[in-house]
């Protein structure tokens, strides 16, 4: 029997037993050049070759990623006597004890916890979270009289991967402790996926389950060059494809979120999805009419651009100042490199009920802010 595919954020339920640590405030670090470099054979005292190892290249990280347990109201009219408990992971980026993670794991949150990988838990302040690129700014609460420093894994800003290169996924897979598995970079940049609206993926065949979201992907030299994320399956665990948010997208959401606790970007005002990717009457409607390609709006919010133009459920996005609108990913980059305010034409069609027609428009709008 086949299973229909799933795109899953890689958060998990449950009570599970974990080994996280948690890290505080550094500068952001270059990435090593890896080269063709591999970890040196040692010899073992009877002269013959240790086996090839990468313990030194995850013993570091590992001691930075942190178990995230997040309290949640029940949902249900007749909750029980204990809050729901989400389970996730996450990477302490700073000596003082900044965490990021993914906002899937700590939306809705009543309260946060983390436990450190020595066994420590500590609850955590949101600081942040910016949920159309699902990362979160967490900080760990002192109990001490003195500043805390935590054992810490800055973001590799100049994550310069290339497909076959070696990562690590650190972190909670299905509440069990923490875990390291390996694979190579699988593709970059994947997009489109439904994931968030903002989409740059690293994808990698290192193993990534559930209760893996908001922990670290490192390289072979114990470089920050991820935030795992997702995973697309057909059972709901691992089948080889899992995604991670790049290091450099990531490091510039949490300094803004660091400074001001949310991203102010323009927005449209508008959901999306590729017209490509849309299994529904209204893409064979449009297909039937010559399109193909465009951003197909599925939600329009109130008091925005999109509603002023008269965009709304159907209504397809074409262009943006000319250029073309091939997937709902292009809508929302072009968008996102405007200022606030600026002033854009957009190339859209609706829908005309009356006559069951297409009715083609361009008009110019400001963008409101996010």
């Amino acid at each position: 029997m086949r299973f229909p595919l799933l795109l899953i954020f890689v958060g998990c339920s449950g009570l599970g037993l974990g080994y996280g640590v948690a890290s505080l405030l550094s500068p952001l670090a270059p990435r090593k050049d890896l080269g063709s470099k591999v970890p040196e054979v040692k010899t073992l005292a009877n002269n013959s070759p240790s086996p090839l190892s990468y313990r030194e290249a995850v013993a570091a990280p590992s001691k930075a990623v942190v178990n995230v347990l997040v309290d949640k109201e029940p949902q249900s009219l007749f909750p029980a006597a204990t809050k729901a408990l989400s389970l996730g992971s996450g990477v302490i980026i700073a000596a003082e004890g900044l965490v990021v993670t993914n906002y899937h794991v700590i939306g809705e949150a009543q309260k946060i916890r983390l436990v450190l990988a020595d066994g420590r838990e500590r609850e955590a302040a949101l600081l942040g979270a910016d949920e159309a690129t699902d990362l979160a700014l967490l900080k760990i609460k002192s109990e001490a009289l003195i500043p805390e420093v935590f054992p810490f894994l800055p973001f590799c800003v100049d994550e310069d991967l290339s497909i076959g290169d070696l990562v690590f996924a650190i972190g909670n897979p299905y509440g069990i402790g923490q875990t390291v598995t390996m694979g190579i970079v699988s593709a970059k940049n994947r997009e489109n996926l439904g994931i968030s609206d903002y989409e740059e993926f690293i994808q990698t065949d290192a193993a990534i389950n559930p209760g893996n979201s908001g922990g670290a992907l490192i390289d072979s030299t114990g470089q920050l060059v991820g935030i795992n994320t997702a995973i697309f399956s057909e059972s709901g665990g691992y089948q080889g494809i899992g995604f991670a948010i790049p290091s450099g997208l990531a490091s510039r959401i949490v300094t803004e979120l660091q400074k001001s606790g949310r991203i102010s970007r323009a927005s449209l005002g508008v959901s999306a999805i590729s017209l490509k990717q849309s299994q529904s009457k209204l893409a064979s409607f449009f297909a039937s009419k010559g399109f193909t390609e465009g951003a197909l709006v599925i939600e329009v919010k109130p008091n925005t651009a999109a509603s002023e133009l008269g965009l709304g459920r159907g209504s397809l996005i074409l262009a943006l100042d000319g250029t073309p609108i091939h997937t709902a990913e292009d809508l929302f980059k072009l968008v996102a490199q405007k200022a606030l305010g600026s002033e854009i034409e957009l190339g859209f069609v609706l829908i005309d009920v009356a006559s069951g027609g297409i009715v083609e428009r361009k008009e110019r709008v400001r963008l409101n802010k996010l």
